[in-house]
């Protein structure tokens, strides 16, 4: 199954042995982060967006995961050519709108590749625990539950390959689970004296 296969390139790809996975990469990968989501600010060329959007997707080809590629430039194309459209019919199409549609697809795959080359202890151990690498951490943890949760459902004998709705109920299972965890850790919490 595909989400399968992609939930396991996710929760694999951090901790495989590449150059991008070292823990001494951890700061050209963060400068890199930073100069992307900044890129709004320093350019407004299209030219910049493309160039850096074949540089991810090269990326993402380096790194083997042909699963994230092709699931990320799918919804990504998806969606932003119904914008188009839209734009199109109702006469508002600019080249904003190109350079913003660009723009978000940089900023996702170098997310990707961030979350695919950056196992959480390296983020731990070079910021401490806080609540930026504790959230980072539990987006890992969400990932594999919902892995358990599709496991479960299979194991029952639920299909739901070609079933788009099929996965309305993972995800509504998911959020059950990630609700009742909070409110399980935020009792330990307060047994422990960490009050409001």
């Amino acid at each position: 199954m595909w989400i399968r296969e992609l939930i396991e390139e996710f929760l694999e790809k951090p901790y495989q042995s590449n150059i991008l996975t070292r823990p001494y990469m951890i700061y050209p990968k963060i400068l890199y982060l930073i100069l992307i989501v900044v890129m709004w600010i320093i350019s407004r060329e299209i030219v910049s967006y493309v160039l850096i959007m074949l540089f991810n997707i090269s990326l993402l080809i380096f790194l083997k995961a042909y699963r994230t590629l092709i699931t990320s430039l799918a919804i990504w194309s998806s969606t932003f050519a119904l914008i188009i459209l839209i734009d199109y019919l109702s006469g508002t199409l600019t080249e904003a709108t190109y350079i913003n549609i660009l723009y978000s697809y940089t900023t996702l795959s170098t997310s990707l590749i961030f979350y695919l080359t950056t196992p959480a202890h390296q983020l731990r151990d070079l910021l401490g625990i806080n609540l930026f690498t504790f959230s980072y951490t539990l987006i890992r943890s969400f990932i594999r539950e919902a892995l358990d949760i599709l496991d479960s459902i299979e194991v029952r004998g639920y299909e739901t390959k070609y079933n788009l709705l099929g996965y309305i109920s993972i995800i509504y299972t998911l959020f059950k689970n990630i609700e009742n965890r909070t409110l399980t850790l935020e009792d330990a919490l307060k047994v422990r004296g960490a009050e409001e």
